[in-house]
Order: structure tokens, then sequence, then C-alpha cells
């Protein structure tokens, strides 16, 4: 006889896009180390970050940005646990890719991984001056967000030139901050670049006004921002709040690195100078980074008589049948089990679940690689 289910205290958890992935209580989710960082090392671990992109050491658009970007830790540098990337009023010289120089009033400090990233869950701790009457911070734009920092080839009419995910854009005039997805792909004839950019949850109304802005937020005290992605949606979090959800072509975009940096000034908001009364140094605080990603082994399926508990993966599955044989399986107490399938979970005979443990079942998942 094939018995669906009998138990003594089942859980059934349903995703729900509001709430923030469970990354701690959710043993399907795995850090992903080589771009997290607790930053409780003295240095900078240069394993897993770079100081500058490749193409140069000028910092944003040559013409547009006043910066420069440095390894000195006046302006990139660990103290107490805590990364700390400054905009100082340092004058420095810095180079774009075709060795054209430049003589900039400011130096900067920035972040790239060198790794890149598909899909998951990424979180970032964060802190910087607060906006004030003074505009003692007018003119910053501290961001996290993630880029291709090695170009893709791209051949065919609908191919992707280049992705972005802005987890978040601050415009330091006022503390409001945008988040942001877009891209470039290739189209008509001949495959030449699209002319405009999909600016997905930029497109002003009306009134000249961005739909996600927010109001003002007081960043004297620590905010974490973070962001689901998978191929069906990207979603933004502040303070574990849901932002905004956009269902426009997660999919397509690239594996990116991670960048996080001060553009000095914030062109991305029309600022084009920092103000007189800007404050230097503009310290822009990181607690930590943490990228989670979900365990995926699809192609393969589980049918066992008498299933391992213990060393379970937790994993997504193709199939999953369990007690085919006529045999018993009791989930060890005070243990929680995810069995989660792409097609189908199907339990024969009895499973007991004791009180104190947790059993989640979900099928139709989807999956993919990361």
């Amino acid at each position: 006889m094939k018995v669906i289910l009998l138990f003594l205290c089942l859980l059934l958890i349903f995703s729900l896009n509001a709430q923030v992935p469970d990354v701690l209580g959710d043993p399907n989710w795995e850090l992903v180390p080589n771009v997290s960082d607790e930053f409780n090392d003295t240095l900078i671990n240069d394993t897993k970050w770079n100081w500058r992109p490749p193409w140069g050491t000028f910092h944003g658009q040559p013409l547009l940005s006043e910066a420069c970007l440095t390894t000195e830790a006046d302006n990139r540098r660990i103290q107490d646990g805590i990364l700390i990337l400054s905009a100082t009023d340092d004058s420095s010289d810095c180079f774009k890719w075709d060795g054209t120089e430049y003589d900039k009033p400011y130096t900067v400090g920035a972040m790239y991984s060198k790794n890149t990233v598909k899909y998951g869950y990424f979180e970032i701790k964060i802190k910087i001056p607060q906006f004030n009457t003074d505009s003692t911070t007018q003119g910053f734009g501290p961001n996290f967000w993630m880029w291709p920092l090695s170009p893709y080839s791209t051949s065919e009419i609908g191919d992707v030139l280049w992705s972005e995910i802005d987890f978040f854009e601050i415009d330091g005039f006022s503390n409001r901050f945008t988040c942001n997805v877009h891209y470039q792909e290739l189209l008509g004839l001949g495959g030449m670049p699209e002319d405009t950019l999909k600016w997905h949850l930029r497109e002003p109304d009306e009134f000249g006004f961005f739909p996600n802005d927010r109001p003002e937020m007081d960043f004297s005290t620590w905010h974490i921002f973070s962001c689901a992605w998978d191929p069906d949606s990207i979603t933004f979090y502040v303070d574990g709040e849901k932002i905004v959800t956009t269902e426009n072509y997660p999919s397509q975009l690239k594996p990116m690195n991670i960048l996080i940096d001060i553009n000095t000034p914030a062109i991305n908001f029309g600022r084009a100078e920092l103000s007189e009364t800007a404050e230097l140094p503009y310290n822009y605080e990181i607690d930590y980074i943490r990228v989670y990603q979900k365990k995926m082994d699809c192609d393969n399926s589980i049918n066992d008589c008498s299933f391992l508990f213990a060393g379970y993966d937790q994993a997504y599955k193709k199939n999953i049948t369990i007690g085919d044989g006529g045999c018993g399986n009791i989930q060890p107490a005070d243990t929680e089990l995810f069995l989660r399938a792409i097609e189908e979970v199907t339990i024969y005979g009895e499973f007991g679940v004791p009180l104190g443990a947790e059993l989640t079942i979900e099928t139709n998942v989807t999956c993919y690689d990361n």
C-alpha cells in the first residue's frame, strides 16, 4: 500500500516573496566563502578582493568622476572588525585602459570581488555619515552592486552585452537610495547594440520621481541591505522589509563580480561635484558581506527503503522516494528535514516525525545552475 504520510508532527513551509530567505535556518542554503567576508582579519583578504577593476585605476567615468582608486590605508582598511572605505581630499593620479592619465582632486577606496556569482541571497550591513542640513555629505554616493568585470563574448541577437544589479545606490545629498536592475543586449540587423538601457526599477513616473526611492533613513545606525536573486525574480530588502520585486529577465543576467565603492561625486544622481561644505574623509563602513546559494542536485534522484537521515545533504533532487520495499522510517528527534524535488516526493509505509522534529516537503521546485 502506498501511504503518502504518516506522522506525529508535520510542518509544511512555503516560500513567500515578502519574507527574507531563512538562510540560517534552512540547511538548503550554504555560504559562498569566496565572495563573503566578515572582515575579522587585520588586513583585507587579497585572495577574495581586488582594489581596482581590470581596465584602470580611475573610479567611475574618467571625464565625470573626480577620484582615483588606491590601496592606501587611509582609503581602504579593516579596523576593529569593520571594513572602512573612505573618500579623501588627497589628489592622485590614475589611468584608464588606453593609457590616458588623469590628475584627480580626490582619492577613494573600493572593493572588487575576484570571483563571480549568479543567483543567491546577498546581504551587507553598513553605516555611512548621516545627512544633515549643513550638507556635509552632499555629493557622495556609496554603492553595493554587481557587474561583470571580464567581457562576455556575444555573437547572436539577444545576447546580453553586460548586466548589472544595484543592491543599493545612495545619494549622500539626502541619504535616499534606489535599487536597480539593468542590462544591454544585441538587437536588430547585424546584432548591433540596443541604444537604450533597461532601467527596470528606475523608470521615472510622470513627475520625474523614481517610484522605489525611499524616505530619508537614519544612517548613523547600522542597516542591513539584502537581495534574493533566482531565475524567476529579484527581490530587494532593507532591514528585513521587502522594498521591491522585479520579474524582468532575471535569468538573462550574467555571472557578475561584487563591487563596493563610493561615487565621488555621485554622478548617478546628477551630482556634478561635491558640495563646498562636504566633509572629508567620508567613511563608508561595512560590518560584513554574506552571499548564500541553494544546494542543487537536480539530476539525481533518491530511492531509499531505509532513508539515511544523518547523511542527507538537503539539496534539491529530481525525485525522492522513501520506504518503497516495506521499510519504516522515523526522523530523529529535534531535527529539521527538508525534502525538495523538481518532480515528486513519495513516501511509502510508516514515516514518523516525533514531537520537536520538523519536516518540510516541497515539489515542483525550480532547479538551476548557480
